[in-house]
């Protein structure tokens, strides 16, 4: 079984390449060392070049023979945590579900990679033929250019890998979301059709031009808010001129203007350009339905709290992954972020559950099961601390208002205000003995005039739509028994702020 050191491993996460070397053999017996060997460059070859969904393997032609191998790719990442002592940082590290990688300076969780799912490539070529030593090693295939699709490149093999006719079957296993087709054993591979002759390059935009075109389309802008194109184009207006051509050439990879919209989203959140590549190799082809369910946390079905009184860590998470749709993404591949056991958190979804009960912590509070008892929540300065550090990125800082008596319609100005923009909105409901953190998360408004908000609550983890009237009568429903509004987050932006009642500077 071919192994690899911790860090070895994380540094693979870390650049965020898909396949990993293979571990296992799941089918067709055990490999003999030079297959293994073979194996092994070969992904090291491709797996250290490829930032596509797909991993491309070219191997030595040989009689059809079904060879399953089990590979593994990075699951979650944690980015830059910070905690109130050094102690709570190393508590919420070791809660970590078998982390491959963990990195804790002082009272920060910096880094933290792992644990990989597997998944099933399925080389349906044979061993037939192999040196009895490894092969020498194969150089790198030819960097396609940007404007091009990713596709497999012939890549040469040692003469003493084939067999007598000397061809090369090139093979092609999509980790996601294609198979390859079936192959008779003892089958000859099909001949190798002629390559088509490709059309003359496009001339490529210059990456200024080419992010306008994308930025400027009706459905990105309608998709983005005005809040958070903003921050994409002054992200892009800072990146270094070879990291602005890195970033067009992303976009030029999608014609979906949905998936334009989240890249953008992503940029605008703060992302590094190797996250931003991970991302868009994983939005390719995938259109606005599956990205309103996979890279988000509010849509589809929703992130749910996994302690009893973790409501304002959960709905701080769903701020974020609103905010940020690679934050979203992980959050989904690390486990169903829907399904709870009320009797043990971490059961579905452990990273998620590890990081609602270290926010939870962090600002005071005690963390139980959902059929527990003696859990504590967050007062309303630590649920605005918590959704401070969750927009931090985005450039985002919210002010608690309290709207529960002091005048009617303050709570759907605050709401109109922020919504109007695409920002989430925090706030707190109150019923007759207990409070509650839920998330404004969308608008409408009908012909009449009238006005209802999108509601997420954490709780059940739903979407519910209630209207201005309510919200602003105290008498909304989203399903807890707490139709009084308390307080809503007005947000100011770092610097200079807008602030509902007028503008003011820092």
């Amino acid at each position: 079984m071919t192994k690899f050191s911790l860090r070895a491993l994380a540094l693979v996460l870390c650049l965020l390449v898909c396949p990993l070397a293979a571990q296992e053999v799941r089918t067709g017996g055990t490999l003999s060392d030079p297959e293994r060997a073979y194996i092994e460059q070969l992904t090291e070859t491709y797996g250290a070049s490829e930032r596509s969904r797909a991993a491309n393997w070219t191997l030595a032609d040989g009689t059809s023979y079904a060879q399953g191998v089990q590979v593994r790719f990075p699951q979650f990442q944690i980015d830059r945590m910070r905690f109130n002592t050094a102690e709570e940082a190393r508590e919420y590290a070791a809660s970590l579900p078998s982390s491959d990688f963990v990195e804790v300076r002082d009272n920060q969780v910096l880094r933290a990679f792992g644990p990989g799912r597997p998944g099933d490539a399925d080389l349906r070529q044979g061993w037939e033929g192999l040196p009895s030593q490894a092969p020498a090693q194969q150089p790198a295939p030819a960097e396609q250019p940007a404007e091009a699709p990713a596709s497999p490149a012939a890549t040469s093999v040692p003469a003493s890998t084939a067999r007598s006719n000397g061809s090369v079957q090139l093979l092609r296993h999509h980790l996601l979301d294609e198979e390859l087709p079936a192959t008779s054993p003892g089958a000859d591979p099909a001949p190798a059709q002629p390559a088509a002759e490709e059309p003359a390059a496009e001339e490529p935009l210059d990456p200024q031009e080419a992010f306008t075109r994308a930025h400027e389309q009706e459905q990105v802008q309608e998709e983005l808010g005005s809040y958070m194109s903003d921050q994409a184009r002054a992200a892009f207006d800072a990146l270094t001129p070879a990291e602005q051509a890195e970033f067009a050439g992303l976009l030029r990879n999608h014609e979906d203007p949905a998936e334009q919209a989240y890249l953008l989203r992503s940029l605008g959140a703060g992302n590094s350009m190797e996250d931003l590549e991970w991302f868009s190799g994983q939005i390719e082809g995938r259109g606005a339905e599956w990205l309103d369910q996979n890279a988000r946390l509010a849509g589809g079905q929703a992130l749910t709290q996994q302690w009893h009184d973790s409501c304002a860590p959960t709905s701080s998470q769903v701020l974020r992954g609103e905010l940020d749709p690679v934050y979203a993404l992980r959050m989904r591949q690390a486990g169903d972020p829907y399904a709870v056991d009320p009797a043990n958190p971490s059961a579905h979804n452990p990273t998620t559950a590890a990081e609602q009960r270290a926010l939870l912590l962090r600002e005071g509070g005690v963390a139980v099961s959902r059929d527990g008892f003696g859990g504590r929540g967050v007062s309303v300065q630590g649920y605005e601390n918590l959704v401070d550090s969750a927009g931090e990125r985005a450039g985002l800082d919210f002010r608690s208002v309290e709207t529960d008596g002091v005048d009617d319609r303050r709570a759907g100005e605050i709401l109109d205000a922020n919504l109007r923009q695409g920002i989430p909105t925090p706030m707190a409901i109150y019923g007759p003995n207990s409070g509650h953190a839920v998330l404004a998360v969308d608008r409408r408004e009908a012909a009449d005039g009238s006005v209802d908000y999108q509601i997420y609550d954490p709780w059940h983890g739903t979407l519910t739509w209630v209207s201005r009237d309510d919200v602003n009568a105290d008498t909304i429903d989203v399903g807890t028994n707490q139709p009084q509004v308390g307080y809503v987050m007005r947000y100011r932006e770092t610097g200079p702020s807008y602030m509902v009642w007028g503008t003011e500077q820092e």
